[in-house]
């Protein structure tokens, strides 16, 4: 499970779930076969991000993109919107997405939901319940719970 960005956004959801996840990785530190939990890159305030090039230096872009590729599932919760640019970074390299009931039904209407005439929404994504997108435990749990020809399946997708 990959995350990158900003713990600082969305009422302390990120902050909590992400520090969650450490705890987890800190006791277990593997999940089918990779690091459960790695987040290269979590800015506290604005004003980290922007010292950090956020949006704007290619090193940003390319770290987070190699965090993806060689992740098989994304943290994607709701910031100062319920979508995140990472979203798609995640996608472009087959990393699962894993998002909240409410931001699912955003990108489900996207683009009249066009987006997804080919592949349903819902076979690309792992979706938990909104009071749980914050749980690391429970996300954690939900992850180990898909079979390996579901999670095969969801990549196989996201690569279309």
């Amino acid at each position: 499970l990959a995350y990158y960005g900003g713990v600082f956004r969305a009422s302390k959801i990120r902050a909590k779930a992400v520090s969650g996840f450490h705890a987890i990785a800190a006791e277990r530190p593997k999940i089918f076969g990779l690091d459960l939990f790695v987040a290269p890159y979590e800015a506290a305030t604005h004003k980290v991000e922007a010292a950090a090039g956020w949006g704007k230096a290619d090193a940003f872009y390319i770290r987070a993109w190699e965090t993806y590729a060689t992740s098989i599932f994304s943290y994607q919760p709701p910031g100062d919107t319920p979508t995140r640019r990472a979203f798609f970074d995640s996608w472009m390299f087959a990393c699962i997405p894993v998002i909240s009931e409410t931001t699912a039904d955003v990108y489900r209407r996207l683009f009249d939901g066009r987006l997804f005439d080919a592949v349903s929404f819902d076979d690309i994504v792992v979706v938990v319940p909104d009071d749980l997108i914050a749980d690391a435990a429970a996300i954690i749990t939900v992850l180990e719970a898909m079979s390996p020809e579901a999670r095969r399946r969801r990549r196989d997708n996201l690569a279309r």
